[in-house]
């Protein structure tokens, strides 16, 4: 038995159905009928950085020690971008790789540097100067990738809101998703694999910039097309994104509200020579008042107390911080931006917990928010991105030789996709591993 997981950024049902509807993705619709499927839950927050890797553990965050793409040392000050060294547990390739199985694991964000495997590893974004980086094992693969396809980490031009399908950043971004999974592909029939992991994290680039436009749908017909590729080889063909996507009509810039209401104070002196570019640029704890702020937030949902939980009015702040965001309300239409606000212990349990942001704002679908530290709108129209992350995003598992009916099951989340995984190669769950088989929900 062989097994494929396409690893598909950013895909939900909400995006995909009108275009299975209208006959856009014939093979992804005809997978689909002879598969189990249904909305993947991603662990809060609903962001590429650590769902990848929740997903390739079967572990949430408090057992990983990331919660997002920055890591907030409180007694330090320091903020830290993690890499694939920073997060603790096992990947289940790990286990496949202990067990004889050969493997092969493509472009997971989150994987640089790469690991030794039985087989071979790419890995994914984020790979700072990634040219001049080592990011695949063996180490020689990579002069390989790049003779027989030009293979790169990112596209040499930057996609943007203005690309257009026809300009060189949009076609050189198609030709990635072509490439990741021609990569997969040949791997897997020339080296006799037992498993391939590939993710295409180019697509959720394409749809957070135009959602449903052309440059996106191109995008998936492509994926369309690799899908039946490996649905000929007559492979466990399993298809899966590490959140979902929906439209952004609001930006909520949170730290210029904990500003507002006196949590938090920055160097203003400092903010001249500061320009959010991305989410490892240094610079921002710089900017932070450390001795005379009580609260710090990242983009998408995290909120950090910048007191000890052991001091007395910690969790008095916690509550009210709890309240207040709870209450914050769309000035344009009334309606509250957070369908719910979480204490950590709520979200996360294992040996990290105490690295974890003190709240979680769960954000309603049609806002994206924002960590800038500049301006002094709470509320700002999208000027980059049309669409954002939501937390439900896909999954479609088709066995060419099973038995059972094709079914929508609920309530499936991303960590139980490592144990379902291992039961297809009759490996047993790890005791670690807070994920269900989905074979025991149906």
């Amino acid at each position: 038995m062989k097994v494929v997981v396409m690893g598909l950024d950013g895909a939900c049902w909400r995006l995909l159905d009108p275009w299975i509807a209208s006959g856009e993705l014939p093979h992804l619709a005809k997978l689909r009928q002879r598969s189990l499927w249904g909305d993947l839950i991603s662990q809060l927050p609903p962001v590429t950085c650590p769902n990848w890797k929740c997903y390739s553990t079967g572990q949430n965050p408090g057992k990983l020690g990331v919660y997002w793409w920055q890591m907030i040392d409180r007694d330090k000050r320091k903020i830290k971008v993690p890499n694939s060294l920073s997060f603790h547990g096992k990947d289940y390739w790990e286990y496949l790789s202990k067990n004889g199985k050969r493997v092969a694991v493509i472009n997971m964000p989150t994987t640089f540097p790469p690991s030794p495997v039985n087989g071979y590893f790419i890995s994914g974004h984020p790979i700072p100067d990634a040219e001049n980086q080592n990011y695949t094992y063996p180490v020689s693969l990579k002069q390989k990738l790049y003779q027989r396809y030009n293979y790169r980490i990112y596209p040499q031009s930057k996609v943007c809101r203005k690309s257009t399908l026809e300009t060189p950043e949009i076609q050189d971004t198609l030709r990635l998703i072509d490439v990741r999974f021609e990569t997969a592909y040949d791997l897997l029939v020339e080296h006799d694999l037992d498993f391939v992991h590939v993710t295409t994290f180019d697509i959720n680039v394409l749809q957070h910039f135009f959602w449903s436009g052309e440059q996106t749908l191109e995008g998936w017909k492509r994926i369309d097309q690799h899908i039946q590729r490996f649905m000929d080889l007559g492979v466990v063909l399993i298809l899966m994104s590490d959140h979902g996507s929906a439209p952004i009509d609001f930006t909520f810039n949170i730290n210029v509200w904990l500003q507002k209401h006196g949590y938090l104070r920055i160097h203003k002196d400092k903010l001249k020579d500061w320009q959010f570019v991305s989410h490892s640029q240094p610079g921002k704890e710089e900017l932070i008042d450390w001795e005379n702020s009580q609260a710090v937030a990242t983009s998408q949902g995290p909120v950090y107390i910048l007191k000890h939980p052991s001091q007395p009015d910690y969790e008095k702040l916690r509550q009210e911080l709890m309240r207040k965001l709870s209450e914050v309300k769309n000035p344009e239409t009334g309606e509250p931006i957070a369908e719910r606000v979480y204490l950590r212990e709520e979200l996360y349990h294992g040996p990290y917990l105490d690295q974890a942001p003190d709240l979680l704002v769960q954000f309603r679908d049609g806002y994206d928010i924002k960590d800038r530290m500049d301006g002094t709108e709470l509320f700002t129209q999208p000027q980059h991105w049309r669409a954002g992350n939501a937390r439900n995003g896909m999954w479609v598992l088709y066995d060419p030789n099973a038995s059972y009916s094709p079914t929508k099951i609920e309530g499936v989340n991303i960590i139980d996709l490592a144990p379902t995984i291992l039961e297809l190669f009759n490996l047993s769950k790890p005791e670690n591993m807070d994920g269900q088989s989905i074979f025991d929900k149906f």
